[in-house]
């Protein structure tokens, strides 16, 4: 049975930018004018009335208030949004940096569609020699291939195979992926030839009929022998197909940079039938920037037949990155609701902190006047707004490894629980956090302790 994917593209999520950056823009000033109004109004006391405030003054930075509850709450959100938001980033920096299996740079993907120019099964191989010949011929291409369908396009044809010597356990079967390709697909592409060799020009539709497979194949079924000249069948529409495999290829991933390797087998496109024997994609390897060659491509694409249409056209490295777009969205869109956070929790601790300061100025102005330095009044400030700040840190801390759980089936490479990024977001908030502090902290220290020995 095959299964055939149906999609040209991947999932690309392409939101209207303009109302994006409007709800993000009134966002943001709304939360930021929610938290500097009270920090602006405490800043705006009077200083004479706070002195005269006495006792008042002496307390309120020691006892628990609802302030101090809502900075708490802030800091540990905003350090739970800031982990998910760290993890994402992790797993797309994962998904980025991991090998593939193929060399994507300095690959152009071309569109085609033979079948909307009207071509019939039996004039295509014709057709496929034209445009190989006339797009190998071009200056500053390396090699040229076809496939019924290329890395990260978001299609698969793939279904059961039977492989000579193997035998399934009771209830399970065989299953591999193929692609029908052109001469020198591999090598194209960039793949990692280990043994044997590449599909090549003499793999003709009265040729042997052959195979190339990947590492995976020979692993699940070849109990990792000698594959070379080993056999294997598959059913396609209305028949089964026999090759034998001439080359293997180092394992790559070829539907989504998310999925596990796969068995895959490459098929000649020469000797195919049906509607597999349509291909889809031209592949051109350049020896400079692969764009500089899609006029001529194109034109030579013309110039074997003008009524061939050119579906599209882009760099094997774009189609891998447009294959990444859902978790680049997610890891942008997590990253700004978490600084988001983080900023509106500095406020708070910010405008808290103020406040304080300025009801605590009798008290400050009698300490200094006893002999406190600058330096002790420092420490007493941030010391109150450090530790607010480990309190929100450390239920932040509790409520994330609660919850990360949940995003594990989101992750790829970085655990739920990932060290680094938890360390890495626990130093940003403290250290952003004593910043915060530090302005009215270091406000503190300028009071004169003369105006207070005056109001006492």
């Amino acid at each position: 049975m095959v299964a055939g994917g149906t999609s040209s593209h991947p999932l690309n999520v392409s939101p209207d930018i303009r109302v994006l950056g409007f709800t993000l823009a009134v966002s943001l000033l709304t939360g930021i004018l929610f938290g500097l109004v009270p920090a602006l109004r405490a800043t705006k006391l009077d200083l004479a009335h706070s002195l005269k405030g006495g006792t008042l003054g002496t307390t309120c930075g020691r006892r628990w208030s609802l302030a101090k509850t809502l900075v708490v709450s802030q800091v540990a959100l905003s350090l739970l949004l800031l982990v998910g938001a760290g993890l994402f980033v992790r797993t797309l920096q994962k998904l980025e940096k991991q090998d593939l299996g193929f060399n994507q740079e300095r690959v152009l993907e071309v569109g085609i569609d033979p079948r909307i120019a009207g071509y019939k099964e039996n004039q295509l191989h014709g057709l496929y020699r034209a445009l190989l010949d006339r797009v190998n011929a071009l200056a500053g291409v390396r090699a040229a291939s076809l496939s019924l369908y290329s890395p990260m396009s978001g299609d698969n044809w793939s279904g059961q195979i039977s492989v000579e010597g193997f035998f399934p356990p009771a209830k399970e079967g065989a299953d591999a992926q193929w692609v029908w390709v052109g001469p020198r697909y591999c090598e194209t592409e960039g793949m990692t030839l280990l043994l044997g060799r590449d599909i090549g020009p003499q793999d003709t539709e009265g040729a042997p009929k052959v195979a190339v497979v990947n590492e995976s194949f020979v692993r699940h079924y070849l109990a990792n022998q000698s594959p070379i000249g080993r056999r294997f069948s598959m059913d396609v529409p209305a028949k089964t197909y026999e090759v034998e495999i001439v080359g293997v290829v180092k394992d790559f991933k070829f539907n989504n940079p998310r999925q596990d390797y796969w068995p895959v087998a490459f098929l000649p496109l020469a000797q195919s039938e049906g509607p597999e024997s349509y291909a889809a994609y031209l592949e051109v390897r350049t020896t400079g920037d692969p764009t500089s060659v899609a006029g001529s491509v194109r034109r030579a694409i013309q110039g074997v037949d003008k009524n061939l249409p050119v579906t599209d056209i882009r760099t094997l490295s774009e189609q891998v990155n447009e294959a990444l777009n859902k978790e680049r969205l997610i890891a942008r869109l997590s990253s700004f609701f978490g600084f988001l956070a983080l900023l509106l929790a500095c406020v708070g601790l910010y405008g808290l902190m103020a406040y304080s300061v300025v009801r605590r100025t009798n008290e400050i102005g009698i300490r200094m006047a006893l002999g406190a330095g600058r330096r002790d009044v420092l420490r007493m400030v941030i010391g109150h707004g450090f530790a607010l700040t480990l309190i929100g840190v450390a239920i932040g801390l509790a409520g994330a490894f609660a919850l990360t759980r949940f995003l594990a089936s989101m992750l790829y490479g970085v655990k739920p629980t990932d060290p680094v990024t938890f360390v890495a977001v626990s130093l940003l908030l403290t250290g952003v956090a004593l910043f915060a502090c530090y302005i009215p902290a270091r406000r503190a220290t300028k009071v004169d302790p003369m105006v207070a020995l005056r109001y006492e």
